[in-house]
């Protein structure tokens, strides 16, 4: 055993409080200068010890928050509540209203911070391509598997987006349109016939919207309970079943980019195991997936996204790496599965809440089908009559409350960076944003700017802040336009969808999808899947609170449902609802509302 004399140690101690004393120092003097920038702006801003995207602080805020709480209210209220990544969408709008200004800088020792919800920045922002860039280094969350279109930027990201933009077709919308009516046939019916228990509707929902994207985006058959049916190639015997594998690859993401691989791996911890084994699984699965296209394409079998990525694997002009193949059906999943399933459930929990919207939904609905079977139900026609209907209004609605992400990041470059932004007494104003800024449209605050989004009077029964569920209004689409979606506009594979979900607003002031040059590419893939499934599941079955009792106990079933859309929804790859609320499917006529007068809510 090593023994160090006092003299050793007292020169351990000093040099170890000469170190720390010299980062404080650091870390003051660049906070003085940050903060001497961030005045000539002409923003509002506020001094904060730390910034939302610094990899320590989001390992260590969850055991740090309880006791952060517990201090004066004036030490934190103007930087905590835009500092805690989970927490981002459940303040919205709230820390514009105490700057009183709809752009903040966020002034920390390491990084300055700029949050905005002026819808004349997010428009500025979603212009500009060359100056304002992704945070490529933030963005790396998502390279689980390989460089994805979402995370890359420059001519990467550009020779990326070219590639995966080809994926999206025509055929693959109208083939999510077909496949998600009859998975969703199919989950009515599991719906329907199992009993509730906790989640349950989640699951199912990830099931459904899973099967739709491996099916159509990449011709891949996956069973209703999660598992890989290849035609032409058998695929590996896995430890987890192919939907399980990505589902569980994607909850422990954060893990996998906290910790590095060869530590991943070896590590003694669950968590680190769990999330090794899944990365693992599903690889191996997106090689199962390559080896099918590859035979696939020896018997001329018709094209998808795996084809695109593969031929811009093989093409010399391209050459799109191996990894990039494999990062991009990751993202691809994820945008296409993850996202919708977590939309499709708070819809789903949001109707059981209002009785009245369900019905009106329903009798919507059944006027646009016509007791016709849904296996008759068109994209050319059926489609762009539910989007321009209450179906595309409560979609439209649910994704301006709980929009998929809380903000969307972007980043200025190595060069002070102009930008527009809207001053408190409604004029605008030309700021100059320092290098290296880390720019947030928080589109949690941007959709629920009371300027623009006028919010209920009167909260439920037992719900708290941010009272998303009062808030929720989807018929206030319907008043808003007249526009419809033309035949001309639903065949091409290049025009935006003028629909209710996309028009008859300020621009800058809905963005669930992002806006401009790098809006999402799956959004037109999104609309269909969730009109498809929707209104299929709609059709034929109500959704109730599970409660028992009558009026009274159903009330405070639904105090409790509204309330946990407030405290409970959250951030791991999308916005998501982290506690359960217990649902039962009934056929239509069999609801227990009818008999505990409920209509009117």
């Amino acid at each position: 055993m090593i023994v160090l004399s006092a003299p050793t140690l007292a020169t351990l101690a000093s040099t170890s409080l000469a170190l720390i004393g010299s980062y404080f120092l650091y870390a003051l003097f660049s906070l003085f200068r940050n903060v001497q920038v961030a005045k000539k702006t002409g923003i509002a801003y506020t001094i904060a010890p730390v910034h939302v995207s610094n990899k320590l602080w989001l390992g260590l805020q969850k055991p740090l928050l309880p006791y952060i709480n517990q201090a004066p209210k004036w030490m934190t209220q103007s930087w905590l509540p835009v500092s805690v990544y989970d927490q981002i969408w459940r303040h919205g709008y709230a820390p514009f209203e105490y700057h009183k200004s709809t752009t903040i800088l966020v002034v920390s020792p390491f990084r300055t911070v700029l949050w905005t919800c002026s819808p004349t920045a997010v428009v500025d922002v979603s212009r500009r391509r060359n100056d304002i860039l992704k945070p490529v280094d933030e963005l790396a969350l998502l390279n689980v598997h390989g460089p994805t279109v979402t995370s890359s930027d420059g001519e990467q990201g550009r020779r990326y987006r070219k590639v995966t933009t080809s994926c999206f077709g025509h055929h693959i919308f109208e083939g999510a349109w077909n496949e998600g009516v009859e998975r969703a046939g199919i989950l009515t019916n599991r719906l329907v016939s199992s009993v509730e228990y906790p989640g349950r509707v989640k699951k199912e929902l990830e099931l459904v919207t899973f099967a739709v994207v491996s099916e159509v985006c990449f011709g891949i058959s996956a069973t209703p309970d999660g598992d890989m049916v290849l035609r032409r190639h058998t695929p590996h015997k896995g430890r987890l079943s192919y939907w399980e594998s990505f589902a569980v690859s994607a909850d422990f993401m954060g893990v996998t980019y906290m910790t590095p691989k060869a530590v991943l791996k070896r590590s003694p911890f669950e968590m680190h195991r769990i999330a090794s084994t899944s990365n693992e699984e599903w690889s191996s699965y997106m090689e199962d997936m390559i080896v099918e296209k590859k035979l696939e394409r020896e018997a001329g079998a018709d094209k998808d996204a795996i084809d695109s990525l593969y031929s811009a694997s093989i093409d010399p002009k391209v050459k799109l790496e191996h990894e990039a193949v494999l990062g991009n059906i990751w993202v691809f999943v994820l945008g296409g599965f993850h996202t919708s399933a977590n939309t499709l459930h708070f819809i789903l929990i949001l109707l059981a809440i209002y009785p009245s919207i369900q019905s009106t939904l329903q009798q919507s609905i059944d006027a646009i089908s016509k007791d016709r079977d849904p296996s008759t139900w068109s994209h050319a026609v059926d489609f762009p009559a539910f989007l321009n209907s209450h179906v595309g209004a409560v979609v439209a609605e649910t994704l301006r409350c709980f929009g998929v992400l809380p903000w969307i990041p972007k980043t200025t470059g190595d060069v002070p960076t102009p930008l527009m932004v809207d001053r408190p007494d409604g004029s605008k104003h030309r700021a100059v944003i320092p290098p290296h800024t880390l720019v947030l449209v928080n589109t949690s605050a941007v959709h629920r700017n009371p300027a623009h989004w006028p919010q209920a009077e009167n909260a439920i029964a037992g719900e708290d802040e941010p009272f998303a569920a009062s808030g929720w209004n989807p018929w206030r689409w319907l008043k808003k336009t007249n526009q419809k979606t033309s035949a001309a506009e639903l065949e091409s594979d290049e025009t935006e969808l003028t629909s209710l979900i996309t028009s008859g607003w300020e621009p800058g002031t809905y963005i669930p999808f992002s806006d401009g040059a790098r809006a999402c590419i799956g959004k037109r893939f999104a609309q269909t899947e969730l009109c498809a499934v929707l209104a299929r599941i709609m059709r034929d079955c109500s959704v109730e609170l599970a409660f028992d009792g009558g009026k009274k106990q159903w009330m405070q079933a639904r105090g409790e449902a509204a309330r946990k859309l407030s405290q409970n929804v959250g951030i791991t790859l999308a916005l998501e609802l982290k506690a359960d609320v217990p649902l039962n499917f009934v056929q239509r006529g069999k609801e227990r509302w009818l008999d505990a007068d409920l209509m009117s809510l």
